[in-house]
């Protein structure tokens, strides 16, 4: 619950699509930054146990879902989300913010970087694939 809060707020909030997308890669970098011993074991559990995997999942249908259902639809009725389904439009953001989260908790946890810099990437490769 700790981990979604923030990220459940992010969403709930009637933000432009671009300041969610923003918000949100914000959030989700700086938690695995900040606690990355949690991200770590729960991606363990999620490949290792599949009772937890569906855990997390009906944990996210229930908390998540209606509040990214919602900005998605405000977002293409504003005309700044391209028409895509929910579920490809919430992979693309999980994949790339994961596969960023990923790699850098493993491959270079102490390297040098620039956090801001990466938080624009980030942010403007997923607009750049959602955005209309």
């Amino acid at each position: 619950p700790l981990a979604i809060e923030r990220l459940r707020r992010v969403f709930a909030e009637r933000a432009s699509f671009p300041d969610t997308i923003r918000a949100a890669v914000t959030d989700r970098v700086r938690f695995a930054t900040t606690h990355p011993t949690i991200v770590k074991m729960v991606a363990q559990e999620m490949l290792l146990r599949p009772a937890f995997r569906v855990a997390v999942a009906d944990f996210f249908d229930a908390q998540m879902r209606p509040s990214v259902a919602e900005a998605f639809a405000r977002a293409r009725q504003n005309g700044e989300m391209r028409d895509v389904s929910d579920a490809t439009a919430l992979r693309t953001i999980v994949s790339l913010i994961g596969g960023y989260i990923f790699t850098r908790l493993l491959f270079s946890p102490e390297g040098p970087r620039d956090e801001a810099q990466d938080i624009d990437e980030l942010t403007r490769l997923i607009l750049g694939a959602l955005g209309a």
